[in-house]
């Protein structure tokens, strides 16, 4: 969800650096239905009814989401620009397996390359394409405990065409080969 990242993934980073300028900014009436939630938040607190605890959940993920939307609708050019952001690291994270250029993520970003890497790198602490290399890697790892796919297989289901790169990365990043990690990992 880019409002979801924008918010309370990259704005913290953002903060100090553009002198709280994008913050969300509400009107009272505007916060009417977080008032309610926290309301019935603390009548469930107070009553400790079974499950309480998962409608407690429920709220506060109520919470994020309404939160989430409000500063996707924010006009602020810093917070559009987080929120541009946000849906480009939705995007890798749900799309990993398409082939990505810097300069079709630069178009979603709304941004020029150039503008975009250093940006991207202060928010995730990588550049774009090293991001989508942890993400791929990741989804890998996991594919290689939960099924008994082949390396090969799993290779290309996360966006690696190359099986023998995709062997190299993923031991430079884990320190050991996928058949090593897989036999290594109890199963889930």
């Amino acid at each position: 969800m880019p409002g979801f990242n924008a918010f309370f993934l990259f704005e913290p980073t953002y903060r100090r650096r553009h002198r709280f300028q994008s913050r969300l900014h509400m009107t009272p009436d505007a916060l009417l239905p977080v008032m309610a939630l926290l309301q019935q938040m603390t009548a469930e607190i107070r009553r400790e009814d079974p499950g309480f605890d998962l409608i407690l959940l429920s709220k506060v993920l109520e919470i994020f989401v309404f939160l989430s939307r409000e500063y996707t609708a924010n006009r602020n050019p810093m917070a559009r620009s987080l929120c541009r952001l946000g849906e480009v690291i939705t995007r890798l994270e749900n799309e990993y397996k398409q082939d990505w250029t810097i300069a079709r993520i630069a178009r979603i970003a709304a941004m020029a390359p150039s503008t975009l890497l250093p940006v991207f790198k202060s928010v995730t602490g990588r550049s774009p394409i090293d991001y989508l290399l942890q993400v791929r890697l990741g989804k890998a790892a996991e594919r290689l405990l939960k099924t008994e796919a082949s390396i090969a297989e799993i290779a290309a289901e996360c966006g690696f065409p190359d099986s023998n790169y995709f062997s190299r990365q993923f031991r430079r990043h884990y320190h050991c080969s996928p058949r090593d990690y897989r036999n290594r990992k109890p199963r889930a």
